[in-house]
């Protein structure tokens, strides 16, 4: 049977959706990372993998591509990884930003400390 374009089109922008979190979530993560972040993007990348195989099964095995039904499948578990990388973005995201402002207030109030110091 085969995909149509409207699913492949469909894919491919859920797989640019997923990379770009998944970019965005590195980029901001640094060293810091939650657990939770950690669950999520195995999570992920498990269901990633899994959608692969499927779609290999639409060319090596069009009779169980069909008898499974995975044209419904394929793009619900492909929505599902695209939601799950906009959270494992946002939590490490968070994580992130709470040791940036920690860092950023102790280092201004250290300088503060010494400049109001040199001055008075």
């Amino acid at each position: 049977m085969g995909l149509s374009s409207e699913i492949t089109t469909m894919y491919v922008v859920m797989i640019l959706l997923i990379t770009i979190f998944d970019y965005y979530g590195q980029m901001f993560r640094g060293k810091y990372s939650s657990f939770s972040a950690g669950i999520v993007g195995k999570t992920k990348t498990t269901i990633k993998f899994i959608v692969i195989y499927m779609l290999s099964l639409d060319m090596r095995y069009q009779e169980i591509y069909d008898a499974l039904d995975l044209n419904f499948y394929i793009p619900l578990l492909l929505f599902s990884a695209t939601l799950l990388s906009g959270v494992s973005m946002a939590l490490k995201t968070k994580l992130y930003n709470e040791h940036m402002k920690t860092y950023l207030g102790g280092f201004i109030k250290k300088y503060l400390e010494e400049y109001f110091n040199d001055k008075g």
